[in-house]
């Protein structure tokens, strides 16, 4: 581990895979089942929100900037794990306050500050919807449906 802080932390819902991002952009991948490390890679991740997420699967984590000018061009963006190869990259959607995921983990809900929420496709960061006014998107893994938690007046 490094001698840095954490700044986020995310787990596979089947909790065989911890993702760990610290201040310098670095993303570990650790197994919880053997708590070895087995991948680390720079991303466009900064500090502050909560901009880190891993696919339920444990397959990539989807990772977001605040910067304009953010380290690898900022934006959004998912990376495979455990290697971090890039497999796609939103340099679009700035700004970035949150990161979700939906319960099949087929969906990323991204909250903007100042500006709408979008539900982009996991596998290809398309966008699947924006949603204007929206605080906090959050999809439980027991119901189809997205709950909006919150919207702005």
């Amino acid at each position: 581990m490094r001698s840095s802080a954490i700044q986020h932390l995310a787990i596979s819902d089947d909790s065989a895979i911890v993702a760990a991002a610290f201040f310098e952009k670095t993303v570990q991948i650790w197994s919880w089942k053997s708590c070895d490390q087995i991948g680390e890679f720079e991303t466009v991740l900064d500090f502050g929100g909560k901009r880190l997420a891993v696919t339920p699967d444990g397959s990539a984590c989807i990772v977001g900037s605040y910067g304009r000018r953010g380290h690898l061009g900022g934006g959004i963006a998912a990376y495979s794990i455990p290697n971090g190869e890039i497999l796609w990259h939103r340099t679009d959607i700035r700004c970035v306050q949150y990161i979700r995921l939906s319960g099949s983990g087929r969906e990323v809900y991204c909250g903007i500050e100042g500006g709408p929420a979008y539900v982009l496709e996991s596998a290809t960061g398309t966008t699947m919807e924006r949603i204007t006014g929206a605080v906090e998107i959050i999809r439980s893994v027991y119901t189809a449906h997205k709950l909006v938690v919150e919207k702005e007046r």
